[in-house]
């Protein structure tokens, strides 16, 4: 008994210890697992919480983010603001500028009887401008009705010119006007030691077709293929310079070095960079369209339409070109093919070229790009004219519209009234059906922002069944540049076979297919866009309406 005395606490103990274990085991330690896990349930929800209370709910760094998106936004509408305010076209904001043929006298006519003269003068000129294109069923409007037996004052001025720079812009674009003067301008410098173009064409002509086919023969086949087929077959509707810039560009390696490739243009600061303007265009050239239209002078005389006409013979391609420039310089299987324009024979020229050297693709590729000489140019000159059969009907039809300029006028600061025109216009013209894309083409890059609709396409001669184009092509306001729309990519398999190009002796190629097509638009000039941005654009040149081809210099 005595030992059980004596143990007997230490018994208990052991006997209380093993059963808060029991307890702890059974019990507890599953009540606190449960807790735990519940603990980190919340912890989880609580996080989660906290991060979309980060992202929804304003702190420091969502504040300055949102504030940056907001001036970025800002200067993204100024600078739109800007470019619509930048017209090639001056005229419509100054008074008539005093100029013999395209102008050494640039003097504006700041006398209402002077400027009235010169009015009915130019009005006149554009009058015989238009029966010379056989285009007599434009009929020209003035506003001479708006100052009578009066002299007219700045406002009115201002509104009449703008409506006869559109009517001439307009009669420009339907007579195919933008040559004509180039070639007059060119003889009017004629005389200067420096100048060196006699034609148009020497502004256009590649004078060293080689050295760019040699370039480009450095280049894979597999690549070289693919630029070809992209010119050939075009289902994405781009320029030469879209399809050199998107499939031949720089490429960056994941250790960071670059390989050159072969876009359309460079930056000043990568002249000396490869690249097809470089190839194509050669110094003495480039350095008389800078002359032509300096950098930071403004454009009174719209030289800026010279550039355009250059550049679109450089860089745009339509099917009639691909297939006449192929057809020239030893490709008459790939031309007969193109011309047949069916699924068939797609895939057979697909096949075919998928076997040719970098050599045959290289120099394919230049027949196409590369206009060597006077025959080459003239054959892409008649391509892009719309070759307007008959103009059926014109009516253009001028809004005033009030508007309030930026700088103040008379007595008491009042601002000054300014007076600007929406300008709307129905037409009617019949052409081959491959000219529309040309037509169009044309039109939407002029020097006036449009929104057209054609409202319809009607076959007429050889014609296979009527055809609409219900609410085709609205731009807004700026519209896009219309796509050049070239090449096979523009009729349907089983359509007429193209015509225009290199004549060809199968009577079945010569179809012809004509059509009416009916179109309306509005054009804009933004002229109170002008008044309010006047000081930034103080001494700015004058770029063109639609975005310039990637090579203009």
């Amino acid at each position: 008994m005595e030992i059980v005395k004596k143990f007997l606490f230490y018994v208990i103990a052991v006997a209380i210890i093993a059963g808060a274990g029991a307890v702890y085991f059974l019990f507890v330690r599953g009540i606190a697992a449960k807790y735990e896990e519940n603990l980190k349930n919340l912890e989880g929800r609580r996080d989660k919480l906290k991060g979309y209370a980060q992202e929804a709910l304003p702190n420091d760094r969502s504040i300055e983010a949102a504030r940056q998106r907001t001036e970025l936004i800002k200067q993204q509408l100024t600078e739109c603001n800007l470019y619509l305010a930048r017209q090639p076209r001056l005229g419509h904001t100054r008074r008539f500028i005093r100029d013999e043929v395209l102008g050494r006298d640039d003097r504006e006519i700041d006398q209402p009887i002077a400027w009235l003269d010169e009015y009915n003068r130019r009005n006149a000129e554009l009058r015989k401008q238009l029966d010379d294109a056989r285009l007599q069923s434009f009929t020209i409007q003035t506003l001479n009705g708006l100052w009578g037996e009066r002299v007219p004052n700045p406002a009115q001025m201002n509104a009449a010119m703008e409506l006869y720079w559109y009517q001439k812009d307009m009669a420009d674009f339907l007579s195919e006007q933008a040559e004509k003067d180039l070639g007059e301008y060119l003889k009017l410098v004629a005389d200067r030691p420096e100048s060196f173009p006699g034609k148009p064409s020497d502004l256009v002509i590649n004078r060293k077709p080689s050295v760019f086919e040699e370039i480009l023969r450095g280049f894979t086949a597999d690549k070289l293929r693919e630029v070809f087929t992209a010119i050939i077959i075009n289902e994405k509707q781009q320029d030469l310079a879209l399809i050199f810039n998107s499939l031949m560009p720089d490429d960056v390696r994941a250790d960071g070095t670059v390989t050159d490739g072969m876009p359309w243009a460079r930056p000043a600061s990568e002249a000396g960079k490869l690249s097809v303007l470089n190839l194509t265009m050669d110094d003495v050239q480039r350095a008389f369209v800078a002359a032509m239209l300096p950098p930071g002078k403004e454009d009174i005389l719209n030289r800026q339409r010279f550039m355009d006409y250059i550049m679109e013979m450089r860089t745009v391609r339509y099917r009639t070109d691909v297939i006449a420039l192929l057809e020239a310089k030893g490709f008459e299987d790939v031309a007969l093919r193109l011309r047949r324009n069916n699924e068939e024979e797609r895939a057979r020229l697909l096949q075919e070229i998928g076997n040719w050297s970098s050599a045959k693709l290289a120099q394919a590729i230049g027949a196409v790009v590369s206009l060597r000489d006077e025959k080459d140019y003239r054959v892409v000159r008649a391509n892009h004219s719309p070759q307007i059969l008959e103009l059926g009907a014109i009516q253009l039809k001028a809004d005033i519209v009030p508007s309030t300029g930026g700088a103040p006028g008379g007595a008491g600061g009042r601002p000054r009234t300014e007076m600007h025109y929406v300008n709307t216009f129905t037409m009617k013209v019949k052409l081959d059906f491959e000219r529309v894309p040309v037509f169009l083409r044309r039109l939407l890059n002029n020097s006036w922002r449009y929104r057209v609709t054609v409202n319809s396409v009607m076959p007429t001669e050889g014609g296979r069944g009527a055809m609409a184009l219900e609410s085709s092509g609205a731009p807004g306001m700026p519209p896009a540049p219309m796509p050049p729309m070239p090449m096979p990519g523009l009729m349907p398999p089983g359509a007429p076979p193209p015509s225009g190009g290199a004549a060809t002796s199968d009577p079945a190629l010569a179809i012809r297919k004509y059509v009416w097509l009916e179109l309306q638009g509005e054009a804009y000039q933004f002229t109170p866009l002008r008044e309010r941005y006047k000081s930034d654009l103080a001494g700015t040149a004058q770029p063109s309406p639609a975005p310039a081809p990637a090579g203009t210099p």
